[in-house]
């Protein structure tokens, strides 16, 4: 998108104009991909953090000497003069500050929303309790494969909007419910929830607290990824919107299927490649494959270099990671799995006896 495309739908979604003042409310690496944003469009804004020493605080010092920039806490002042607060991933929508300024309808803002509304290429949105970033890193992997520009950030790595690039044909943005909730711009070409188990209740207070969040993906007319395992993420169905579901233990959609004595990935009736040929260790990451295949599916990718890119997918640190074969026992390193339902998914995915070493 152009400049002043930009400059309109930011206007035209979030009534945001260089008339407005944005609060940034932490300052670490989104808060300053966000600072950056606004810099380059000449939209006033002034940053505050709790600590009184914020990871990016001389970063932004350097970068922005004339900015306005409170720490230590939360400056009432700050809060009082400003039109928009775009509200970091880290910092609670539940704080008293915050809390006052929505009630004097100051507008919320995510970096999500900023990204939005300032790129015109398909997005895929991931999101779900576990298992965001392989399927994130996968397709990643498939767009690139397929001689399409294709980056990946978020939740992982890469804040969305340092990802913004002339060059790039695709997005793949992993989600986080602490992003979801306050983002309100979105309209993904394609979005999943993979999964859902109870996490970040001491934000979200309740579970369905955290669903509704997790939910929010959906917002838009873009194609639905279901899935059909899940009855809490199959409920999120919406009348009259596209879908494509994906399945370890039905044969809806992407799934299992057993055929001349090998079990095969399939697009309904159509084998794409064997299970065995997934160089990854446990069942809960050929449900990633199939979720991963599925949004491909959803964007155009071509079917056949989706499967050749996970053919060759390593899979990611950490992450059902295998290290080593010492005496006929395999070392798996899941130290990612933080909490219980990615160790849950991890053990039940996985077919040989095991001794699981926990702790933290």
């Amino acid at each position: 998108m152009n400049k002043e495309a930009v400059v309109a739908s930011l206007n035209q979604q979030l009534s945001l104009n260089k008339s407005s003042k944005v609060l940034i409310v932490g300052l670490g690496k989104t808060g300053f991909s966000v600072a950056k944003f606004l810099q380059q469009y000449g939209i006033q804004f002034a940053v505050i953090d709790s600590r009184n020493k914020p990871p990016m605080n001389d970063a932004l010092i350097q970068a922005y000497p004339d900015t306005a920039i409170f720490t230590g806490g939360f400056d009432k002042s700050a809060f009082d003069v400003a039109t928009h607060l775009v509200v970091s991933p880290g910092v609670s929508l539940q704080e008293n500050s915050i809390q006052k300024a929505i009630q004097a309808r100051t507008k919320i803002v995510s970096d999500i929303d900023l990204f939005a509304c300032a790129t015109d290429q398909p997005i895929i949105a991931v999101t779900g309790s576990n298992g965001k970033s392989t399927v994130t890193t996968m397709l990643e992997s498939m767009g690139n494969r397929s001689a399409i520009r294709t980056v990946a950030g978020g939740n992982l790595g890469i804040p969305a909007l340092d990802l913004l690039d002339e060059s790039v044909e695709l997005y793949v943005i992993e989600l986080s419910s602490f992003q979801l909730e306050r983002t309100s711009a979105l309209n993904a070409k394609a979005a999943t929830v993979l999964n859902i188990s109870p996490d970040h209740l001491d934000r979200h207070h309740t579970l369905a607290g955290y669903i509704e969040a997790k939910q929010k993906v959906f917002s838009g007319n873009g194609r639905m990824i279901l899935n059909e395992d899940d009855a809490t993420v199959k409920d999120m169905v919406v009348a009259n919107r596209e879908f494509i579901s994906f399945s370890l233990q039905t044969n809806t959609g992407f799934h299992l299927e057993e055929r001349l004595g090998e079990i095969y990935l399939m697009d309904g009736t159509s084998p794409l490649m064997k299970q065995k040929e997934l160089p990854l260790e446990g069942m809960h990451n050929v449900a990633n494959a199939l979720a991963a295949l599925a949004l491909g599916k959803a964007v155009g990718l071509d079917m056949q270099v989706m499967c050749r890119a996970l053919r060759d997918f390593k899979g990611l640190e950490h992450r059902m990671q295998r290290v080593a074969k010492v005496k006929g026992v395999t070392w798996v390193n899941d130290s990612k799995a933080t909490n219980i339902g990615a160790c849950v998914a991890a053990l039940q995915g996985c077919q040989e006896k095991i001794v699981l070493i926990a702790g933290g």
